[in-house]
């Protein structure tokens, strides 16, 4: 047992000529056996519909209406139990098997459209995720518009949010964002200023929305749980920008009362986030639906 935890410990440093000893930690080996189950297990997954989505409400702050909702991925294992994304979606980036999981959900939120529009209910605009691992934009509108030609969904329906830390640099981001947009989707920012953010991008890549991360509003509380003025004066800073540059602008992370109010007041144009509602199943998605009022475009 010994002689296996000690070459456990030895593999990890392996080709690491700057680490000369290894401590062995069960909790690494815990996650590595995880990981190792995970990856068995991802296809079969797949095949079983264990991945589902959930739905993330978007109230526009002018209305108070929900004009939107963004799809999130959750994963139900007969082992593991209910998985977040933090527990699997790194692992299929490092692996690739991030590109099948994103067309599923794709054709997961398509199915859910066309479900409402075929018994003529209200629909709103769903945003999905592209990962950062889908380097080939023609490739990648080439697999998506086949799946999405399989529906009678209006284009306007969906938003596809990019990343900015993406494997792409910004001709490639700005290339994806243009096929996108000659076959009418949208096309938000999302993450914006978590990574390595330039001003200059704005200009160069013409996404429609920018969606500011929600480490922005966490870092600008002070003690007493209110809005801190200098982060306070940034963020509306940011808003004017982006308004200027006609980019519409979406704040996650909204959990207060507090954090509401003030991008109401700096005319920020709409927020997710746990004060109105965290990522529901479709169910309840459709319920929190019928429970308030729509702005249908």
């Amino acid at each position: 047992s010994l002689i296996g935890q000690a070459s456990f410990a030895k593999s990890i440093i392996k080709d690491n000529i700057l680490t000369q000893y290894s401590i062995y930690n069960s909790k690494l080996l815990d996650k590595i056996n995880e990981e190792r189950y995970i990856e068995q297990h991802m296809n079969t997954a797949l095949e079983n519909n264990e991945f589902f989505v959930m739905y993330q409400p978007k109230i526009e702050l002018l209305t108070d209406k929900i004009v939107g909702a963004e799809a999130l991925v959750r994963w139900k294992n007969p082992k593991l139990g209910f998985l977040t994304p933090d527990k699997f979606i790194p692992l299929f980036e490092r692996n690739g098997f991030i590109k099948k999981l994103d067309y599923y959900v794709y054709e997961q939120v398509f199915i859910f459209l066309q479900k409402r529009i075929d018994n003529d209910l209200p629909v709103i605009p769903i945003s999905i995720n592209m990962s950062r691992n889908h380097s080939k934009p023609d490739k990648f509108l080439r697999d998506f518009m086949q799946i999405f030609n399989k529906y009678t969904i209006p284009p306007h329906l969906i938003e596809i949010e990019i990343i900015e830390r993406s494997v792409m640099d910004n001709n490639t981001l700005r290339e994806i964002t243009e096929l996108l947009h000659k076959e009418g989707f949208s096309v938000a920012m999302d993450d914006f200023g978590s990574g390595e953010s330039s001003l200059n991008m704005l200009t160069k890549i013409p996404v429609d929305v920018l969606k500011f991360d929600r480490t922005f509003l966490q870092s600008s509380l002070d003690e007493n749980g209110n809005m801190d003025k200098e982060s306070a004066d940034f963020i509306e800073t940011l808003v004017d920008l982006s308004k200027h540059l006609k980019k519409q602008t979406v704040f996650e992370g909204v959990e207060t009362k507090e954090q509401r109010d003030f991008l109401k007041s700096i005319e920020c144009d709409q927020v997710q986030g746990y004060f109105y509602s965290k990522p529901l199943s479709e169910p309840d998605f459709v319920a929190f639906m019928s429970s308030r009022d729509i702005f249908v475009k």
